[in-house]
This record gives structure tokens, C-alpha cells and sequence, in this order.
């Protein structure tokens, strides 16, 4: 039996629809990326929630039509994908559960996942994400792993992941249209983290920021777990939504953003562009802008009542909009905490795997639930059956012509013989060949992940 299967992951985001394949192996969970594609949005996404379904349909139809062409998956067709959520009014509602328990039995997984459940259930107005294990204690002592621990009273904080119901909705709407089914959902920057942060930056206390087009999300991991989850929504678009009310146009703007970027006015570049505007007006929109999102990261300590000297490892951010310039200096004078670029451990310098970390974090992700019996994303064309070939008609006889003429044509060697063929054998053929090529693509150790 073959041990590996396809895996197609979704994210859309409020400036592109992107989408990757990837071909999983079943036995080791190793995961290899086979293609990636984007596709640029502007308007269609906002705050990472859809509001033009139409626009989002045909974008996504793009995506997945290269994919499906890409000549390293053999012509299969996607059946199935895996959404990575990241949104505005996607945060974490935190449950403190207070159980009496055994000391005849340890505790167990399912009893775990039963308040886990029992949780879920308190939410009747949102959708439910995940619930994610927080604070918990045994007997009033804390522990990481409360699984096969012993005591009286169990005490236990529970971080559920909610967004509004209209979010998922929407996204059904496009699956639907494109007939393809959804197959999970993963919160993209729990995948995130767990991709880019080790235990050691959970342990000690780290906030992860992704700063993108018109989002910001804040993560705050503390004492190896998850302490606080939020959506800003505001991102390096506003600044270049700024720049416009200067009569530039938005693609000029975008460059004006990426010139200036925060550094001082004497140091700005001399650039041609074909508005003319006050460098001193671009240059303090930009930094006002910026300065208003740093603000809002910073203080999002103090809505999780965590402050900065809990959280040894500082701040780690990504995210497209964390290029502009002179922001990561921004971000460590105001919050007077170290600031680093995350990335990926196998590919630290590599600038495309970490504009990419999102959709290459749920790949990660999904790869770790996947199993064998789960649906597949992608399916192999259906080839007719010869029984059906059969039945097909032959093709007319070429009148006969007269003796000599067709004993010559006996006499001569059949150099176009395949082009003689009838239409079954055509078919026929072309099913040994294409059986043949798919059989062979399928066995490549890796060629085709």
C-alpha cells in the first residue's frame, strides 16, 4: 500500500489568496512542499474576514488550477483542503475549571479532553477553534503535563479559540462553489508558534507578533503554554492607506512606504516619483502610523496582565509588514524588550521561507494530525473502464480500392502503423501509458513531493 498521500492548505489573507500542496508520508509524518502559488487581493479580505465572496471564488479557482497543472501532481484533481484562520475577532476566551478528583486513579487523557469539551460547550454564539491547555495544578502545585499525575483537586485554566460564526461561513461559500470539501481548520498562529517557538520560549515567556496587510496578531506564551491570543485590526496597509490622502497613487505609495520606511529624513534615499509630495508629510505619516501600531502591540501586555520582565525571551516577530524599515527599532525602544526576526530552525536565513511561514506552519500542522484513514486532498483522474471501451463504436471502413493498389500497400513496411489504429486501440494505449506514467510518478521516492 502506498504510505503517502496529498496534502492541499488554504490561507487567505486580507493582500493575497495563497495555497501549497505537499506530499506527506504517512509512516515518519515528513512532509515535503510541492508547489506554492499565490494570487494578490485588495479589497475582496478584510481584517483576514471575506467580504466579496465572488472575487475570493475567482482567485482561489486560480490557485488551485496551478496547482492542479503543476506537472509534479500528475494531473489530480483537488477533492479537499485544510484552512489556516487568522482574523479579526479570532482571540482566546480563557475557563477555569475546579474538579475533585481520585487519588485511586491517575489522570487520564480522555478525562482531559472531557473538560476540554465540557468547555466547548459554554459557546453558543461563536465558533470554536480549539481549546488549548493552560495553567494547571494539583493539589495547589503547578504542572506542565497533568496526564498521569495523582491528587485530590484538579484546577485547571482552559484557553478556548473563538471567532465570529460569519468568518467560517464565508469561506464554506467559496469551498462550495468550487466543490471542494474543507477538510480542518487550523489556527494559523498556534501552527506558527508551534513551527518557530522552542519549549525553552514558551517556558520563559515570549510574545509572538504577526504583523500582515490590515491584521496584527499578538500571542503571549508563558510557563510553556498559551496566556493570551488577540487580532489587531490594524497593519502596514493603514500606512500605505495614509500615504494616499497625499494625492499618490497606491502603487506609488507602496513605494514610498518601502523607501522611507522609519529612518530619519536626511537619510531617506532620493527616489523618482511621479507625484510630487512633501518628503517631511510622507515621512511622519509613516512614522505616526507605525508608532500607533507599536502602541497597540506593547500594550497588549497590559490587557493580558503580563508584564514585560515575565517574558525572558522578548518579543519574536514575522510577518510581511515587519519589512519596513527601521520598525524592529521602533518595537524594541518602546517596549524597552529584545526584538528578533523569527524563522524557521532548518532555514534561518532563507528570506522566502520566512515571508511564507504561515502557510508552511499549517502545513506543519496538519501533517501532524493526518492519518492514513483521513480524507484525501487531491484524487487521481478516473480512467474508462474497458468494458465501457468496448462499447464503443468502430471506425468506418476506407472504401477498397482497386487489387494492385492494395497489394502494393501490402507489400510496403507499416512505418505509420500507430496512426492506423482504431479508436479502441488509440484508448487503450493511451490508458497502458497513462497507468504506466502513474504508477512510476507514484513509486518516485521524491520527485514528486
Amino acid at each position: 500500500m502506498e504510505n503517502k498521500k496529498y496534502i492541499v492548505i488554504l490561507e487567505i489573507a486580507s493582500s493575497r489568496i495563497s495555497a501549497s500542496a505537499a506530499v506527506m508520508n504517512i509512516v515518519t509524518k515528513d512532509i515535503t512542499e510541492v508547489c506554492h502559488y499565490e494570487e494578490e487581493i485588495n479589497g475582496c479580505v478584510r481584517y483576514g474576514s471575506i467580504v466579496n465572496v465572488d472575487e475570493v471564488y475567482s482567485k482561489t479557482n486560480i490557485v488551485f488550477k496551478k496547482i492542479e497543472e503543476n506537472k509534479k501532481i500528475n494531473s489530480r484533481k483537488i477533492e479537499g483542503v485544510y484552512i489556516g484562520l487568522d482574523a479579526r475577532s479570532l482571540h482566546n476566551e480563557t475557563r477555569d475549571i475546579e474538579k475533585e478528583i481520585s487519588e485511586e486513579f491517575p489522570i487520564s487523557e480522555s478525562m482531559i479532553n472531557n473538560i476540554q469539551k465540557e468547555v466547548e460547550t459554554q459557546f453558543q454564539d461563536v465558533d470554536v477553534l480549539g481549546v488549548v491547555m493552560g495553567k494547571c495544578e494539583i493539589d495547589g502545585k503547578e504542572v506542565s503535563n497533568p496526564i498521569g499525575s495523582i491528587g485530590k483537586h484538579l484546577s485547571i485554566s482552559m484557553n478556548v479559540i473563538v471567532c465570529k460564526k460569519q468568518i467560517l461561513k464565508n469561506i464554506q461559500m467559496v469551498l462550495n462553489r468550487l466543490k471542494v470539501r474543507l477538510l480542518g481548520i487550523n489556527v494559523t498562529p498556534l501552527a506558527v508558534a508551534d513551527l518557530i517557538l522552542g519549549e525553552k520560549e514558551k517556558q520563559i515567556g515570549c510574545m509572538l507578533v504577526d504583523l500582515g496587510a490590515d491584521t496584527t496578531t499578538v500571542s503571549i506564551y508563558k510557563n510553556g503554554h498559551l496566556a493570551y491570543l488577540n487580532v489587531l485590526p490594524m497593519g502596514s496597509r493603514h500606512i500605505t492607506r495614509d500615504l494616499i490622502t497625499l494625492n499618490i497613487m497606491e502603487d506609488e505609495a507602496e513605494r514610498v512606504k518601502r523607501s522611507f520606511g522609519l529612518l530619519p529624513e536626511s537619510d531617506i534615499p532620493e527616489t523618482n516619483f511621479t507625484t510630487a509630495f512633501q518628503k517631511t508629510d510622507a515621512a511622519n505619516y509613516i512614522k505616526s502610523r507605525a508608532g500607533e501600531i507599536v502602541e497597540n502591540i506593547v500594550n497588549q501586555m497590559n490587557l493580558a496582565e503580563i508584564p514585560a520582565d515575565q517574558l525572558a525571551d522578548g518579543i519574536i516577530a514575522i510577518g510581511r509588514g515587519m519589512r519596513l524599515n527601521g520598525l524592529t527599532d521602533m518595537l524594541t525602544h518602546v517596549s524597552r524588550m529584545n526584538v528578533r526576526i523569527g524563522s524557521i530552525s532548518e532555514f534561518p536565513n532563507d528570506a522566502d521561507s520566512r515571508d511564507r511561514i504561515q502557510s508552511l506552519a499549517i502545513l506543519d500542522a496538519v501533517s501532524k494530525t493526518t492519518t492514513e484513514s483521513d480524507e484525501e486532498c487531491m484524487s487521481m483522474p478516473v480512467l474508462p473502464k474497458l468494458e465501457e471501451l468496448s462499447k464503443l463504436p468502430e471506425l468506418p471502413q476506407q472504401p477498397e480500392k482497386d487489387e494492385k493498389e492494395k497489394e502494393s500497400k501490402k507489400a510496403e513496411p507499416d512505418s505509420n502503423s500507430k496512426k492506423k489504429k482504431g479508436l479502441f486501440g488509440r484508448i487503450t494505449g493511451a490508458i497502458g501509458r497513462a497507468v504506466d506514467t502513474r504508477l512510476y510518478n507514484d513509486d518516485d521516492d521524491d520527485d514528486n513531493k
